[in-house]
């Protein structure tokens, strides 16, 4: 079985199918809890047999939509009987390991105070050969968003982010052999740019859903993180992580190219 952690503010929703006041919604803080990506079944169930996602109730929940929104999207792609979605804390899973967990877009708000806990858990929560994907914007050295700043008041409260050589310490000391680390920097700018292009061809409707200002605050964040990520001031990594059998043993293939 296949766990994913995602944050939903990093998904694209069509301004049809976003549910009302999702746009610009602050995410989890540090509580290391995450939020289902809407379009569950159009984006992801194809390459998954089973599917387990994560929210943080009391941040995001069945109120916004969001749950029946992904159901709907189960139900479409015909595969309920493959695919379960939780209400749940990660943290409070108990009794289950999975053989895969992918956490993307949720990492930054962790923090580094938190991050030797965050990897622990997923670690105890992989079976022996089982793989962590952990997909997040990093930054030289780190940085956590000051709570005056554009981004800290508007966008990501309480977020931070980590080096990514930080965090393959840490994913070693939590007992994970990193197996690769991959920047998508030059990819997440042009996906931004995609992202904006959207919001703008559909402001009218954006902004009769949720606002001029959050509809404002979301399109300036987007366009200036672009800049961000083509001038190498952030960057996006993800560092795939194995939990080893006690004799060493990681299942994984010898070359990138078998990896599909």
């Amino acid at each position: 079985m296949e766990l994913d952690v995602m944050n939903s503010s990093h998904a694209t929703v069509p301004a049809a199918d976003r549910p009302s006041g999702e746009a610009g919604t602050a995410p989890p803080t540090k509580s290391a809890a995450a939020a289902l990506a809407p379009l569950l079944g159009s984006l992801f169930g194809g390459r998954l047999p089973v599917r387990f996602e994560f929210w943080d109730g009391s941040s995001l929940g069945p109120r916004d939509g969001l749950l029946d929104l992904a159901r709907l999207r189960v139900k479409e792609a015909g595969l309920e009987e493959q695919i379960e979605i939780r209400v749940q804390d990660y943290r409070d899973v108990r009794g289950e390991r999975f053989d895969a967990i992918s956490s993307v877009g949720m990492f930054e708000h962790v923090g580094a105070e938190k991050m030797a806990a965050y990897f622990s858990t997923l670690h105890a929560l992989l079976a022996d050969t089982g793989r962590l994907l952990n997909h997040a914007i990093s930054s030289i050295g780190g940085s956590r968003m000051r709570r005056r700043s554009f981004i800290g008041r508007f966008v990501f409260p309480d977020g931070e982010l980590i080096d990514v050589g930080q965090v393959v310490g840490a994913m070693e000391r939590a007992g994970f052999e990193v197996r690769d680390v991959e920047s998508l920097r030059e990819h997440y700018a042009r996906t931004l740019r995609a992202w904006v292009a959207n919001l703008e061809s559909n402001w009218d409707e954006a902004v009769a859903e949720v606002g001029p200002q959050r509809a404002r605050v979301w399109h300036l964040y987007m366009a200036a993180s672009a800049n961000g990520f083509d001038d190498g001031g952030i960057s996006l990594h993800q560092v795939l992580g194995v939990r080893p059998t006690p004799e060493g043993q990681s299942a994984m293939p010898p070359t990138r190219s078998a990896w599909l």
